[in-house]
């Protein structure tokens, strides 16, 4: 088994629930945001939970700020703080609704997230894709493509072949 993505030596993980976050409806900051030289994100080797049908795969991500001072990230909220993952292009779709299930409203893209994450830290972030809930294409390998979502390029991403 593969370790997970190890911080920098003197960077402490910290809990997600310890970081301050707010959202911002200020979308001209958002566009001049970038992504400060310090930080980074990681993805840990993909794991498992469950069995047959009810099988779930598990990412789990390390977003670090191993800069000297305070480092303001802004995300779009999608995902566990901006991570997020579904099967890759090819390899698979979300099931359809049952028969007589309404559809779903239009939503709202949500506003941009600001994670304020402090010097010398990180934070394991976690997301997962029950397999249950896509139609998998026969013959494709099953594969998952996982994003971190920071508003502006680059965007960390990959695919990982499913446990």
């Amino acid at each position: 088994m593969t370790k997970p993505a190890a911080p920098h030596p003197d960077v402490r993980v910290i809990d997600a629930s310890a970081l301050k976050t707010s959202t911002s409806f200020d979308m001209e900051a958002a566009r001049a945001s970038s992504v400060p030289a310090k930080v980074s994100f990681r993805i840990d080797p993909p794991a498992s939970k469950g069995v047959g049908p009810w099988k779930t795969v598990v990412l789990t991500g390390l977003l670090e700020n191993s800069g000297s001072t305070l480092a303001k990230i802004t995300v779009f909220p999608v995902g566990p703080l901006g991570f997020h993952a579904q099967p890759a292009p090819r390899s698979g779709q979300r099931k359809p609704p049952a028969p007589g299930t309404p559809p779903l409203p239009m939503q709202a893209p949500p506003p941009p997230m600001i994670i304020e994450l402090p010097a010398m830290t990180a934070v394991r972030l976690t997301t997962d894709v029950p397999l249950a809930d896509y139609d998998w294409t026969p013959g494709a390998p099953r594969q998952i493509e996982w994003t971190y979502q920071f508003w502006n390029e680059p965007k960390p991403r990959g695919i990982v072949s499913v446990p």
